[in-house]
């Protein structure tokens, strides 16, 4: 009798654990495969920066486009550190010749591109590494831009100065719905948040190796079946 209960539960246990890999995979399948595969490529000059993640790049057929930046997400502009992050991108791609390396685009129609200079290679990862943005982990899974915040964050740089950081995901939740504001503050934010990231990349960094190396996801619920 006993046993037989045990099993059920074991038993259900498993099918709610299949129930949220499946959700997980097809939530994470639709940005892993929206935010890393290139595109296309374009080249022009940089003639605004709109905030710490978006610019507006001229080429030369002059057509003006709004670029939101791959990978990372930078504090609002009413945001603690949102003027600073800002100027940051200003002072590296401002009126200079950049190259987009495009990654298709987001719900407001902006091309999401990773952005080059002549002295630097990866604009994007540099706004993580001098703590002016946040690893954008759910859109754009990097181990790379992972251990890029994991420094600065150690480094007190930038935005990581401030004791308890509001990622700009949840500041713009605030900002529709101020009652939400007790939710996304205090002091157990930051050590939350870091497991949730940590847990998600993994999980997109392994569906991310499964898309482009081919493996099979009915093996992974096999896996966790006979486990």
């Amino acid at each position: 009798m006993h046993n037989g209960f045990f099993n059920f539960k074991n038993i259900v246990g498993k099918l709610f654990l299949l129930l949220g890999i499946v959700g997980l995979l097809t939530f994470s399948c639709h940005t892993v495969l929206a935010n890393s595969y290139v595109t296309g490529e374009l080249e022009g000059l940089v003639i605004h920066v709109a905030d710490g993640d978006t610019i507006t790049v001229l080429t030369a057929d002059n057509v003006q486009h709004r670029i939101r930046l791959n990978g990372i997400d930078a504090p609002e502009k009413y945001q603690a550190f949102g003027g600073k992050a800002r100027q940051h991108l200003d002072n590296m791609v401002y009126r200079k010749q950049v190259t987009v390396t495009l990654f298709g685009k987001d719900k407001y129609g902006r091309d999401i591109g990773k952005i080059a200079t002549d002295e630097y290679d990866d604009v994007n990862a540099i706004m993580i590494q001098d703590g002016f943005a946040w690893h954008y982990a759910q859109f754009y899974p990097s181990s790379e831009y992972a251990a890029l915040q994991e420094e600065a964050q150690n480094e007190s740089l930038g935005l990581w100065a401030d004791p308890n950081p509001i990622p700009p995901w949840e500041f713009r939740k605030w900002k529709k719905d101020p009652t939400k504001k007790n939710r996304v503050s205090g002091p157990f934010l930051l050590p939350k948040l870091f497991f949730y990231n940590t847990i998600l990349t993994f999980m997109l960094s392994l569906i991310e190796s499964c898309i482009r190396h081919g493996d099979k996801y009915p093996s992974l619920f096999h896996y966790f079946w006979l486990k």
